[in-house]
């Protein structure tokens, strides 16, 4: 019987130190007009970016442990979302979900994490992208903007239906997998050291990428690609 207690006790205590059950712990409102630059420096949060109709911006905070709820600032016209300087313990989990008006267009737009997963959707820019996760995948599905910089050291990168003049992806060991809604207006770079690239469009036209990779795993279905002046190492 004792033994029987002891196994509910640990199997409990495991259950809940990794359960990533999270409860809203921080909602915060901003004025789109008094913003013009949103930027992250994340560990381990997760982080969704959704476009919503309206005049204010919102910064929704679930966590699972209310000693690592990252904090949030309003600077200079800068809202800057950065995790605490703590060590994170097994079982700790926390989603950042930006609520962004559609037609919120912030010159700089920087997301930033060490393992967290990022997913940004329906989201149009007439400035720069710039995404990055050590090791945490990274989803983008329907995003317009001029330039479009995804990078990750071990992170899946998926881009469903992007639009944008140019842009660059890279990892070192992650996948690459991307389909273009449109023409691309300058040559765009794609790197990989032994991840897998692919690659498609829904547009006709023709493409030109620099295409580096150590170990070459490439499945291109697009028709028209000029990789001339591009490298496979």
């Amino acid at each position: 019987m004792k033994k029987l207690f002891s196994i509910f006790i640990i199997a409990f205590y495991t259950s809940t130190l990794f359960s990533q059950e999270t409860n809203l712990v921080s909602r915060q409102n901003y004025d789109k007009k008094l913003i013009n630059s949103i930027k992250s420096e994340l560990t381990f949060e997760d982080i969704n970016i959704k476009r919503i109709q309206g005049d204010e911006i919102s910064i929704e905070i679930y966590c699972n442990n209310l000693n690592k709820v990252p904090t949030v600032q309003n600077k200079d016209s800068e809202l800057f979302i950065q995790s605490l300087k703590k060590k994170n313990s097994p079982g700790d989990y926390c989603m950042v979900i930006l609520y962004l008006p559609v037609d919120f267009n912030p010159e700089t737009f920087s997301i930033k994490t060490i393992s967290g997963f990022i997913s940004l959707k329906d989201f149009s820019s007439e400035n720069d992208i710039e995404l990055f996760s050590q090791t945490g995948n990274i989803d983008i599905i329907k995003t317009k903007s001029t330039f479009l910089s995804v990078n990750s050291i071990s992170g899946n990168i998926i881009a469903k239906n992007i639009s944008c003049d140019y842009f660059s992806f890279s990892t070192i060991s992650g996948n690459i997998s991307f389909v273009l809604f449109s023409d691309l207006f300058a040559k765009s770079k794609i790197s990989s050291v032994s991840g897998n690239i692919n690659f498609n469009s829904l547009s006709n036209s023709s493409y030109n990428f620099d295409i580096k990779q150590v170990k070459p795993n490439v499945n291109n279905k697009i028709p028209k690609l000029n990789n001339s002046e591009g490298i496979i190492i």
